[in-house]
């Protein structure tokens, strides 16, 4: 069985503006690291391919935005310098009324066999993270 995180909010933000901040891979509004692009992805399908390096510490997290649907979900995958392996996230959308139902997942495999559940800790935190930041859009 595969490990999986999956969380949903509704934010109290329209889903336009949620879509413009969420979408951005270039620089997404909750990395607090930097964030190099390695590859520029196929603008005919709104950048899927998109290869990016998110420097954390000492450590680089390569990552691909492997599909794009606006302005309802796109799914990213982390390629290496992480402690998984298989790990593909992806973000869903959908307008209530002016607000957002946000759906975040992610599945992975752990690198270390028994450590699901502190990564899926780690997950919880930084969608929690991330749910924050749409939050505070204007």
């Amino acid at each position: 069985m595969v490990p999986t995180v999956s969380m949903e909010k509704i934010i109290d933000v329209p889903p336009e503006k949620v879509w413009t901040a969420a979408s951005r891979f270039s620089d997404s509004p909750w990395l607090s690291f930097p964030v190099v692009i390695k590859k520029t992805g196929d603008p005919a399908l709104f950048g899927a391919g998109t290869e990016r390096i998110v420097t954390i510490g000492g450590s680089r997290v390569y990552e691909r935005l492997e599909a794009v649907e606006p302005p309802h979900s796109f799914a990213y995958r982390i390629l290496s310098g992480s402690p998984v392996k298989d790990y593909l996230g992806k973000a869903e959308f959908s307008p209530v009324d002016s607000r957002t139902r946000v759906i975040w997942s992610a599945t992975f495999v752990p690198l270390i066999p028994g450590t699901a559940w502190i990564v899926r800790i780690a997950i919880t935190g930084i969608i929690n993270k991330i749910f924050k930041v749409l939050e505070s859009i204007e």
